[in-house]
Formats: structure tokens, sequence, C-alpha cells
């Protein structure tokens, strides 16, 4: 495995259609469904808390529907792009913003308000249609009411169009383009920004640090932090006095503290942005405040966990695949496998599969 890590989400299933000779690679795959399969990548299904293997076929697939879809997404001419999401079924998974989408929620609930009420009016009217060919007063009472709340409706129009108004003009103050009946926000450079910022942050974060227990030997970022906030609380509360701590201690609990609220701030920033993050997306957030902050800390501490488990199984892997080797290279092949002779590895199996 590979150890890339991709997203997949609703909209893959209305990905751009296979070739037909994708559907032939897929038919071979399948062909050999009974046979032992060989995983050469995963991907993660945001909402699902998911994890998906996928076959060397599978994942050239995905791969090549990604960057189709990408090369379509760079298209430069607004109305083509648009032409080619929507072909592809794309455009219907998203809720386009609308003038309405920019206003306060009072006002949203006022423009609803109104838009329900002009439906009702409006049905009245049809309903009241067969009496206006009536002779005698109930056909005159019919064409009045229908008079009536024809003059409603058009107030009611009035009213909406007056609230959709200002919330183009919100849209506008906010750096809304309009093109056509399409919004686009100005963020493009904004999220390149934020996407190379996580980038630069997920690396720092990946690298050893020292901790107050050997600054000569790196450790994972988390438990660096970790062993460092224990010797110093330790140091801070054991006689004769907190001045015989190291004075570096606090330095690196600060420094090691800044790069991971940098590192969580960079999850956050995306997420306002729209774009979710492994991290964000393992980490169920449902709060607010500083309870995001712990939930977004429990997502970046469970894909670093996923990470370990995968570096753990494929030591795991390489460990048997040696041992077996040299098992039959030292009988020729000629010998059975001792039932003792993989025991540690299936405990080591069995605890990373429990995980």
């Amino acid at each position: 495995m590979n150890g890339n890590f991709h997203y997949l989400n609703g909209l893959a299933a209305n990905a751009p259609g296979p070739s037909s000779e994708t559907i032939s690679r897929m038919e071979a795959s399948a062909a050999h469904a009974c046979q032992e399969q060989e995983w050469v990548d995963i991907i993660y299904l945001p909402g699902t808390r998911t994890f998906w293997l996928l076959t060397e076929e599978v994942s050239d697939i995905l791969m090549e529907a990604d960057e189709t879809l990408k090369e379509w997404a760079r298209e430069e001419d607004v109305e083509t792009r648009l032409q080619h999401l929507h072909d592809i079924g794309i455009m219907d998974c998203l809720l386009a913003a609308e003038p309405i989408s920019f206003l306060s929620q009072a006002d949203q609930q006022r423009y609803q308000s109104l838009k329900n009420e002009k439906e009702r009016q409006e049905a009245e009217m049809e309903a009241l249609l067969p009496q206006t060919g009536q002779r005698g007063r109930e056909g005159t009472d019919a064409l009045n009411e229908r008079a009536r709340l024809r003059n409603s409706i058009n107030h009611l129009d009035s009213e909406m169009l007056t609230l959709e108004s200002h919330g183009r003009s919100i849209a506008q103050d906010n750096g809304y383009t309009l093109s056509g009946d399409h919004y686009y926000g100005p963020w493009e450079e904004e999220i390149e920004a934020a996407l190379e910022n996580y980038r630069q942050c997920r690396q720092r974060v990946l690298e050893e640090y020292p901790s107050a227990e050997s600054v000569n030997d790196g450790l994972p970022i988390r438990e660096a932090l970790s062993k460092t906030k224990e010797f110093l609380a330790e140091c801070e509360t054991t006689p004769p006095a907190s001045s015989t701590c190291p004075i570096w201690w606090p330095q690196i609990v600060n420094e090691l503290s800044d790069i991971m609220a940098s590192y969580h701030d960079s999850i956050l920033e995306l997420a306002t942005l729209g774009i979710a993050t492994p991290e964000w997306a393992l980490a169920n957030t449902q709060g607010q405040g500083a309870s995001v902050r712990e939930d977004v800390d429990t997502g970046a501490q469970s894909f670093d966990d996923y990470y370990t488990l995968l570096k753990e199984s494929m030591e795991l892997y390489e460990s048997v695949d040696e041992k077996l080797s040299e098992w039959e290279s030292g009988t020729a092949g000629q010998a059975q496998l001792p039932v003792f002779l993989f025991e540690e590895e299936r405990r080591q199996y069995d605890a990373i599969q429990s995980n």
C-alpha cells in the first residue's frame, strides 16, 4: 500500500461515465474476484467514518476519473465549466446560491412566509376560475375575489423582489460576483493559501521533537508535548522549588503547543472555506467554541492513530515475508511451517485488528 489518502463523497456516484476500455478492465478485475487481491490504496468516505481498500485496477480508474474532473474544474470559461459539471450530474448535488441565501435568518423566514402565502393565494385564484363564468352574483363575486387576490399577489411579489434585491446587494458587498444566475465567491486564492498552510502545518506535526525526557531523542509531537508537560508539572510541585526546573522546559511546551495550535487552526480555516481535511472528517464536530477545537484534536489524533496502525501493519507484513523467506531458504522448501513460527506476529496482527 502506498499510503495515499483520498476522499470520496456523494459526487462520485455522478462521476464521468467509464469508457469501454475502463469497463473491460473492471470486468477483468471482477473475473478474478475469487483470487487473493493486492490492496494498493485506500479512500475515506466523509460522513461515514468508513475506509475502503482499493485494488490497483479500481484505484487507477478512480484516479483517471479524478483527473478528468480536475480538468473540467480548471476550465476558465464559466459557462463551459458549468455545462461539463451539469452534464455529469455534479451540479445536481450542490445547493446553488440564490439572493435570499445571503439574507439574515429573519429575512429568509420572512421571504419563505411571503412565498408560501403567494402560492396559497395563487391556488385560491385557480379554484375560483370555474365560478367566474357563472351568471349572476356568484360569478361577479368570483371575479371580484380574483381581482383582490391578484392585487395581493402583486404586493407579495413586490415584497419578495425587494428582499431579493437586498440579498444581491449583500452578496456584492461581501465580494461575490454574479454571472447569469450563478454567484461566485472571491476565495480561490484564499483557499489555495489555506491548503498550502495546512500542508506545511501537517508536515511540521509529522516531524519528531525533543522532550523533557530526552532533548537528544526525537518523539512524535504529541508524545513530546505530553511528556514535557508531565515532567514540568512534577518538577514544579516537587520541593525544594520550581526554580530547579530547567528553564527550557516551559519553552519546549510553548513551542510544541504553538505548532499544534497552528495545525488545528489550519484545519478550522479550511473547514470555514468548505474544505474538510481527514482530521475534520474524523472529528465528528458538533459543538462550538472551545469544544470544536477539542473535537478537531480528537480527529487529528484519530488520523495519526490510523497512520500509526498502517505503518505497523506494513512493518508486520514485511517481517512475516522476511521470516517466511528465511524459513523456505533454510529448509529448501521441504518442511512445513511450524505453528509457533508466526506466533508473535499473530499476536501483533490481532492487536492491530482490535484497534
